[in-house]
């Protein structure tokens, strides 16, 4: 399903800050920005497509590592 997904600038931030256990902040510092009732209006610096977080969450991609802290993000649409 998701094995033929070639992840975005944004999502291979996440790819790669999940392997280490880290956080991705996607947010810009400004508090209307950031408000996700304006999610709309993010562009794809700040967009994630699920079926790449279930890709990266179920190992259908195995060069993608997930560390054990697991996905971590803050400021996306997804």
């Amino acid at each position: 399903m998701t094995a033929d997904l070639e992840p975005t600038p944004a999502e291979q931030i996440l790819i790669d800050a999940a392997a280490k256990g880290e956080v991705v902040d996607y947010r810009v510092g400004d508090k209307e920005a950031d408000d996700p009732a304006n999610g709309e209006d993010w562009g794809a610096d700040r967009t994630l497509r699920a079926g790449i977080i279930y890709a990266l969450c179920v190992d259908t991609r195995h060069e993608w590592t997930l560390h054990a802290k697991g996905v971590r993000v803050l400021g996306a649409r997804i």
